[in-house]
């Protein structure tokens, strides 16, 4: 069976994403992300975002989280595990 070019370059989208300081992301930066290093991962013009996140969703470790709030919803998307605690102690620091 041959392999996509998203499945790939994943090794080298994997180490990207290990790599930067910060594991939070809203949609649109996910967009940016890809639209910056996608001639360096090689990939397909046709892969489109959606396409890329849900790729990584089902054979990375990003995943979505959906916060339904009572006047807005929101979306975000989280590289690995993300403490709770970790998270409440840099909003306390402010």
């Amino acid at each position: 069976m041959r392999k996509t070019k998203l499945e790939i370059a994943k090794p080298l989208i994997t180490s990207y994403f290990n790599g930067l300081p910060i594991n939070i992301f809203k949609v649109k930066e996910l967009f940016a992300h890809l639209a910056k290093n996608k001639e360096d991962w090689e990939l397909a013009k046709s892969t489109t975002p959606r396409a890329f996140i849900q790729f990584l969703i089902e054979k990375s470790r990003l995943k979505q989280l959906d916060f339904p709030f009572p006047y807005r919803h929101e979306t975000r998307f989280v590289w690995g595990e993300v403490p709770l605690l970790r998270g409440l102690i840099n909003i306390t620091q402010r």
